[in-house]
């Protein structure tokens, strides 16, 4: 009977490089998903760095940087037009007080109850977020845009 011995000891052997390569995968394939987000929370540190620098230095900023804030500066602009025509096809407004969608109709929203008229006679310009430097209104505790807390 040593034959089936001998073929008993290669079938457990082979089962058992078997069941190693797989566990083997599975802990590369766990580690890389790790990797992976790691990368992903890298990747969001260093936009936080650049927001940053952009918000403190655009006006100022060091040769190196002062072509990218001035592109950032430029595509704001362009998805402020952008979202404006949006808003245009739409017939919609954003209200002075709030934030909140109207019909360009409307003389008072029906969220805070702010007169339109005011912004529009007084020639208000709302501020910017500091985050993502949408135009905003009234006093506001959170970016009508990205939720930056203001």
């Amino acid at each position: 009977m040593p034959l089936f011995d001998d073929i008993g000891k290669k079938i457990t052997k082979t089962t058992q490089s078997a069941i190693k390569g797989t566990k083997d995968l599975a802990d590369i394939s766990r580690l890389n998903s790790q990797i992976s987000d790691e990368q992903k929370l890298l990747n969001s540190f260093f936009m936080q760095i650049g927001k940053k620098y952009y918000e403190m230095f655009s006006d100022s900023a060091d040769e190196n940087f002062s072509s990218l804030c001035a592109s950032i500066t430029e595509c704001m602009s362009r998805i402020t037009n952008l979202r404006s025509e949006i808003q245009t096809i739409k017939g919609i407004k954003r209200c002075a007080g709030c934030g909140a969608e109207l019909p360009v109709t409307t003389t008072f929203c029906g969220t805070c109850g702010y007169d339109t008229r005011k912004a529009s006679e007084a020639g208000n310009q709302p501020g910017k977020c500091p985050n993502c430097n949408r135009d905003l209104g009234g006093n506001l505790p959170f970016c009508t845009d990205c939720g930056q807390k203001l």
